[in-house]
């Protein structure tokens, strides 16, 4: 199981910490809402998902997060 913090792109939303233990694609996609697209950091050691078609699609961007 891995600890995952969900950012969502609506500010009214709150973040929140979710303990997940799917693994699949299907799964990861249904976090973000679409395809998922990965970028890794370095420090700290993590991976932030986001929708891949967020731009696309004219998502609102999450405050703090670079696009």
């Amino acid at each position: 199981m891995i600890k995952i913090v969900v950012v969502p792109a609506d500010p009214l939303l709150p973040v929140r910490l979710v303990d997940h233990d799917e693994t699949s694609l299907r799964a990861a996609q249904a976090l973000v809402g679409g395809p998922i697209e990965p970028i890794g950091f370095t420090r700290p050691a993590a991976t932030l998902y986001v929708n891949q078609n967020g731009k696309i699609d004219r998502l609102a961007r999450t405050a703090g997060l670079p696009c």
